[in-house]
């Protein structure tokens, strides 16, 4: 049995597959796949069957859109507003519905600006705030399971292709243990560079 819980994104619910393999007849081991409680394969009432191919299955998921966080990297035009007013704005999250928490920089009248929270800003409202001024899209991903038939216990996840284990990551340097003074990398190489 090899067990997956995985959470795409930041704040995504995390999903769970599992995939069940039975080797008792060793020529041809029967197998099950599960999402979140849920059967994937086999698809009839049969709670195992055996691969007659190499199985694949893919669950589609909305990717982050790119300068998430950055300041002042987006424009928002309110909804309110009716006309065509681009505010600069930093989007703050990217939320489950497909709509975006954002900061809009909007004039406060005195020649200044005032930071004002926008909590739900439609797609269709946002573009990039330099260059082309591009409207921004969502790009849409897909999580794969692969279970080859010959050996389906070498099972493996890939993200739109790419193996699962490529978007892993950890902060480096680590933080320090006292939370005081910096973190720091040190490297060493020779001259000839060959170590």
């Amino acid at each position: 049995e090899s067990l997956w819980k995985i959470a795409v994104g930041v704040d995504s619910v995390p999903i769970t597959i599992k995939l069940s393999v039975d080797k008792q007849v060793a020529s041809a081991p029967e197998v099950s796949v599960f999402c979140n409680d849920q059967k994937v394969f086999p698809e009839t009432s049969a709670s195992r069957s055996k691969l007659k191919e190499d199985f694949q299955w893919r669950m589609p998921f909305r990717g982050t859109v790119k300068g998430l966080a950055m300041k002042d990297f987006f424009e928002v035009r309110p909804e309110y507003l009716g006309q065509e007013r681009w505010f600069l704005a930093t989007l703050t999250e990217q939320r489950e519905d497909g709509l975006f928490k954002a900061i809009l920089q909007m004039p406060d009248g005195k020649g200044g600006f005032n930071s004002v929270d926008f909590p739900a800003v439609k797609v269709e409202n946002l573009r990039e705030a330099f260059g082309a001024k591009r409207p921004i899209s969502l790009p849409q991903r897909y999580l794969e399971l692969y279970v080859p038939m010959k050996h389906p216990l070498d099972a493996s996840l890939r993200i739109d292709g790419e193996a699962m284990t490529h978007f892993f990551s950890r902060p480096t340097p680590p933080p320090t243990k006292q939370g005081n003074g910096r973190s720091r990398v040190l490297f060493s190489v020779s001259k000839d560079r060959s170590t």
